[in-house]
């Protein structure tokens, strides 16, 4: 399943998982869930892993539950405080199985705003934006829970760590009519899928499990896939460190009235628009480098590879223009499919 520390506790703490269902490395990026190869398929409708609520770490803690604040800011407090009791935390096994970086804003400093400055200029409007939160909210937490673990940190590091795990591995259900935010140890392996998405999340209240459910029937071999939510990948990126191949979600918007999506061309009175933007960006070569590159940040990956799907969408526009309005026939963008699966392929091996 999961790596062995991990695992025992998910087992430990009355966490239940299908037969046949493990984890090893996926091609959208690190581990993933699956079904083994040699398992029979999972109907629609099965549940393939659950954990009492009570094992998860949630708004719903007894330290945290009564805090006057949000449900976010509730789970901050309870993540932030665990994190620093280091091995003596309930959740010691969990934290050591998680990766180093998760890539998202809480992450960024001056390397990440240096990269996303680069370019387009709403990318690095949205990326100060999202960095300044982190002071914004200690600050408001610490005047609204001035005896919280959070308001009495002499290093801020935990809180942007307790941070970057709550925005990219959080879930959020009610329970009644409070609204809860959780995490979900073992759960959060199941890659993002906005489009094909096999598996959902459910609370049950009579049991009070959360549980993953298959959506479809899963063959032998298949990736669990989860929809993080209706994402396009400036979202995916600043939230969860990493983009989407071909989101549909993501739109380039010019003016008040044109929206230009994967597969639309663009009108041919924009594509001057369209051709400065592509000559605002740094070379598709630099950001590849950055993006497959080990000497790098996860922040820095994920905004290199947000940015060369940016690009693509802006060629892709252009070269169905140029073919639609020169009569040719389409496969003319033969280079940009190429680029696009190259990169692909390097970023995933």
């Amino acid at each position: 399943m999961a790596t062995p520390g991990v695992q025992q506790w998910f087992f430990e703490n009355g966490g239940i998982l299908a037969p046949g269902v493990i984890v090893r490395k996926s091609k959208l990026g690190g581990n993933g869930m699956f079904l083994s190869d040699s398992s029979d398929p999972l109907p629609a409708d099965c549940e393939v892993l659950s954990l009492p609520l009570e094992s998860c770490p949630s708004s719903l803690h007894d330290e945290v539950a009564n805090l006057p604040v949000n449900s976010l800011f509730r789970l901050a407090e309870l993540l932030c405080a665990e994190i620093l009791k280091g091995a003596s935390s309930r959740w010691a096994a969990w934290f050591a199985s998680l990766p180093g970086e998760c890539g998202n804003w809480p992450e960024w400093r001056d390397a990440e705003l240096l990269c996303a400055q680069k370019g387009p200029p709403r990318f690095f409007q949205a990326a100060v934006k999202m960095a300044r939160k982190l002071p914004e909210w200690y600050k408001q937490l610490s005047e609204a829970l001035p005896t919280s673990t959070i308001a009495n940190l002499e290093d801020k590091a935990p809180f942007r760590r307790a941070l970057s795990l709550l925005w990219s591995r959080r879930f959020g259900f009610y329970c009644g009519e409070e609204k809860v935010t959780a995490c979900f140890p073992v759960g959060d392996t199941i890659n993002h899928s906005g489009t094909h998405a096999t598996v959902e999340v459910q609370y049950e209240q009579a049991t009070g499990r959360l549980r993953f459910v298959t959506k479809t029937e899963i063959a032998a071999g298949d990736e669990l896939l989860f929809c993080y939510g209706a994402y396009d990948n400036l979202e995916l990126c600043t939230n969860h460190g990493f983009v989407e191949c071909r989101n549909p979600l993501d739109v380039v918007k010019l003016g008040d009235s044109i929206e230009l999506r994967h597969g639309s061309p663009a009108p041919a009175h924009v594509a001057k628009a369209l051709e400065d933007l592509l000559a605002g960006l740094p070379p598709a070569e630099a950001d590849e480098q950055v993006a497959v590159g080990s000497g790098s940040s996860q922040g820095c990956r994920a905004i290199a590879s947000w940015r060369l799907e940016y690009r693509m969408l802006l060629q892709e526009a252009l070269r169905l223009s140029s073919e639609e309005n020169a009569g040719k026939e389409a496969g003319q963008g033969e280079p940009d499919a190429e680029r696009r699966q190259r990169w692909s392929n390097e970023m995933h091996t």
